[in-house]
Parts: C-alpha cells; sequence; structure tokens
C-alpha cells in the first residue's frame, strides 16, 4: 500500500513539473522581451537540436528588416533569399554566443519537446561582442603598421572588415584612433587597405633568367613583412614572404621579370582558423577586390639597384644607431672567416654542399644538413658579413639569407641564417636570426638610458644566440613532426 502512495505521489509530482515547465514556456511565448525557438524529436539531443535551430531562424527574421550590409555581398551558390542570407550570418555567431541560450524542457523522449530562449539584450551584447573585437584586430593592425609589418596589418584591417560587415548595424561601428579621432570602419577600413598597398614600392635589386631579388619598402622605409605571390607566366604562384624588405623569387624561363604581375596577399583564410569568427565570416562574404592589391613592375632593373642598395644601407644604419648596436665591434682578424663563409656561400649556391663539410665539428654539420633539409633552400644575392666576439674564442657570423619553400606548402619564406665558430675556426652551431624587432630589443636593453653599458657585449650576443639556437631547433623539430619524424 505504501509502495503503491509513493508511486502515486513521485506521477503527481512528475505532472505538476511537467504543467510548470509548459506554464514557463507559455510566458517565454508571450514575453516581447526573448526570442525562443521549440523543437520536438524520439530524443532530447535532437529535440534540443531543432530548437537551437529555430531559435537561430527566428532570430535572423527579427534582425533582417533591422540589417544594414549589402546581401549581395554574400557567397553562393545560385540563388540566395535575403532571410537565408541573414541566416547564414546569424550562424557564425553560434559557435559562442547562441550555444549559451538558455533551455527549458517541456517533455522528455520517445516525444521530446525542448525550448531555447535568449533575451534581446543578450543578442545585442552579441553584436556588439562582435563590433568589439573588430575594433581590436584594427588596433593591432595599427600596431603592427607602425612597425612596419603589412602582412600582419593587412591580415587584421581585413578581417576587421569582414567582421564589421556581419554586425547588425555596421555603418555605425565606430574607431577612435590614438589622436581621439573617430572613423566609421565600413568606409575607413577599404581605405586603409588601399592606402597601405599603394604605398608599397617594389624594387629588383639583381636578377638572372632563373631568378630574382626583390626589395620592397613602404614609404622608403624596408617593409619587415609582407606575403605576395606573382604570375609566372603560366599561373599565380604559392605565397612568397618579405623579411627585412628582402625577398627571393624563381621564375620560369621566358618571364621577364621587368614586367612582373605582384599581387598582395590580405584575406589570410588558410591564417582564419586560429578565430571561429572570422574564419566563419569569411567563409560566407565574396572576397573583396582591391584595385592597388595587384601591381605590375616595370622599368630597368639595372638603374633600380644603386638607388635601392642605398636606401637599405641607410635604413641598416639607422636601425643601428636606434638599437644603440654601434658600440658592438667586430673581432680582429676576420680573414678566415670571411674565406669560411664565401666557401659555404658557393657550395650553397652550387647545391654541392659535401664540397663545405671540412669547414664544420660534427655538430656543426649535423645542424647544417637539418637546415639544408628543412626546406628547399636557396641562397639570396651575395651579402656582407658581421664577426663578433663570443667570448671563449667563439666568434658568431651575421648573417647569410636564404629562402626556404616546402612541397606541401603553400608559401616560401626568408631567413637571416647566423653561424658560430669555434676556438679552432670550424663552424660549430648554425641557426635561424633574430627578428628586428627581437633584437632591438634585446640591444637596447643592453645601455641605459645615459649611455652607460649594463650588460656586456658577449653577454648580449650569448643571449641572441641562445634564442635563435632555441627558435631553430623548435621549428626543425615542428618541421619533422609534420613529416611523421620524431
Amino acid at each position: 500500500m505504501n509502495r503503491i502512495l509513493s508511486f502515486l505521489l513521485l506521477a503527481v509530482t512528475a505532472l505538476s513539473g511537467w504543467a510548470l515547465n509548459e506554464e514557463r514556456a507559455e510566458e517565454i511565448r508571450n514575453d516581447d522581451t526573448m526570442v525562443y525557438g521549440e523543437g520536438t524529436g524520439e530524443t532530447q539531443s535532437e529535440a534540443d537540436k531543432n530548437a537551437l535551430n529555430d531559435l537561430m531562424s527566428k532570430i535572423s527574421v527579427n534582425v533582417k528588416s533591422q540589417y544594414a550590409s549589402r546581401m549581395e555581398s554574400m557567397s553562393h551558390n545560385g540563388e540566395i533569399s535575403e532571410s537565408s542570407s541573414m541566416r547564414m550570418v546569424i550562424d557564425t555567431y553560434s559557435q559562442g554566443h547562441l550555444n549559451n541560450t538558455q533551455s527549458l524542457i517541456i517533455s522528455r523522449a520517445p516525444n521530446a519537446h525542448v525550448m531555447r530562449y535568449i533575451s534581446r539584450d543578450e543578442i545585442n551584447a552579441m553584436f556588439t561582442a562582435r563590433q568589439d573585437k573588430a575594433v581590436i584586430y584594427t588596433q593591432e593592425a595599427q600596431k603592427a603598421l607602425e612597425h612596419l609589418k603589412l602582412g600582419s596589418a593587412l591580415r587584421y584591417y581585413y578581417w576587421s572588415l569582414t567582421l564589421v560587415k556581419s554586425l547588425q548595424y555596421p555603418d555605425k561601428a565606430v574607431y577612435t584612433d590614438s589622436e581621439g579621432q573617430q572613423h566609421f570602419l565600413i568606409v575607413w577600413l577599404p581605405q586603409q587597405i588601399e592606402d597601405v598597398m599603394s604605398n608599397i614600392t617594389v624594387k629588383v635589386t639583381e636578377h638572372s633568367e632563373t631568378d630574382a631579388t626583390l626589395f620592397f619598402t613602404y614609404e622608403d622605409q624596408p617593409i619587415k613583412e609582407v606575403d605576395f605571390t606573382f604570375y609566372n607566366g603560366n599561373s599565380w604562384t604559392t605565397l612568397n614572404s618579405v623579411k627585412n624588405g628582402m625577398a627571393h623569387i624563381e621564375l620560369r624561363p621566358g618571364v621577364e621579370v621587368n614586367n612582373l604581375k605582384i599581387r598582395y596577399e590580405y584575406e589570410y583564410t588558410a591564417q582564419s582558423g586560429m578565430d571561429n569568427e572570422v574564419e566563419g565570416v569569411l567563409n560566407i562574404f565574396d572576397p573583396v577586390f582591391f584595385q592597388s592589391a595587384e601591381i605590375a613592375l616595370a622599368g630597368d632593373a639595372t638603374t633600380w639597384k644603386e638607388a635601392v642598395s642605398k636606401k637599405a644601407f641607410q635604413q641598416q644604419v639607422a636601425t643601428i644607431k636606434e638599437a644603440k648596436t654601434s658600440t658592438l665591434d667586430e673581432v680582429d682578424g676576420r680573414k678566415p672567416y670571411q674565406k669560411a663563409m664565401e666557401q659555404v656561400e658557393l657550395a650553397v649556391l652550387r647545391g654541392k654542399y659535401d664540397e663545405a663539410r671540412d669547414l664544420f665539428t660534427d655538430d656543426g654539420w649535423e645542424m647544417m644538413d637539418q637546415l639544408l633539409h628543412f626546406g628547399r633552400a636557396k641562397m639570396l644575392s651575395k651579402q656582407s658579413y658581421g664577426f663578433y666576439d663570443l667570448g671563449e674564442n667563439r666568434v658568431v657570423c651575421r648573417s647569410l639569407v636564404m629562402t626556404f619553400s616546402f612541397p606541401n606548402n603553400n608559401r616560401t619564406f626568408t631567413e637571416d641564417v647566423t653561424f658560430t665558430f669555434n676556438a679552432d675556426k670550424k663552424i660549430e652551431a648554425v641557426s635561424f636570426g633574430l627578428g628586428a624587432d627581437a633584437n632591438d630589443d634585446i640591444f637596447n636593453r643592453a645601455i641605459a638610458n645615459d649611455g652607460t653599458r649594463i650588460w656586456s657585449e658577449a653577454s648580449v650576443l650569448a643571449l641572441t644566440t641562445f634564442l635563435e639556437n632555441y627558435k631553430t631547433a623548435f621549428a626543425l623539430k615542428k618541421t619533422r613532426l609534420s613529416r611523421g619524424r620524431i
């Protein structure tokens, strides 16, 4: 008898609970401050999924009439309605905000019924959060531009623009710069992208029938990094990277370097996976074409070389002065080191690496061999070297500029390669050089504002060499892992 009473009590309680849930659902349906979706299914999971889908559709309809972005810019296959365009935009928010909506179980399986709901204030906050992200990308782009990292600047400008286009009110998105001036992003960002690319100058410093070295500047200063492709007479190439103004390209037979077409990268779709929102909006909007993204080289490369070299030298001097590295003196008796580096150059240029084997220790040759097989290695034009005392009769050489490309990758990049000589004048270590910013930071910290030295020259070079070796070890390990080798 007690069991029967207990069962009846539980049944009444359950029915009362479902009745309360149904009552709560009806309150939400009649609440103008809420947007809801409902779904049914044989399982609770299926019903919940259908409820979320219904909610997103209703948000799309709710927002559509106020949505100011150009629907014709949406990517699509065939005809697409304005409602479905809006739904595609709303879908890009689902990874974050919409999955955190509240749910209400109205009935359980096998006739499951679920409601998903969200307040209109939270929907507005969803758009505000995306606008804030667009502003943050714009700020990062400005910082990158100040440091002449044009590839990063273009990427962040473009990603910000794409996010702005997906806002409920894109025309109202505003960015305030460091001088307090306000800019409407939907108008200002395309202008910035065009302005940056139109102020890039490309010169040919050296070329042959099979390759060429290009020098990139922005407002007469060498660009620290930017990516580009070029037309090789048959198709557009994979990405090529500029480092400290320089880039090396390989030419197909018959391609005239003086008429070369270059196209700057700014979409960076392959890198957008780091941000699900950016990746989502890039996939639904058609790419924006910028007229200044594509240029054609023209003129006599021979007449450019002297002016370009002079500009590069002036910039190098300015950087050295700014970094306060002028107190670093080169070693006495550089002749044997210079001769060794010239032999390394010749071996790399000829592709006969073993000809330089006797210049290395066993450890040094192992590092050199790994580096040469890190990617397809090619040396840029002949470089001038600096040789600096590392202490304990060791000397570091800076640097040999090389390009690396990979058969399974879509880019070519440039690296400064440094060499460390032991007391026997044998190369004991080979590594990728640090970037200009990292070098400047180390050298600036070595000297106080009043000009007194905080760190010794040996300490500065030891720290730089350690970081370069660490960078190289990480890069080589990452490459081995990507190839399935430890």
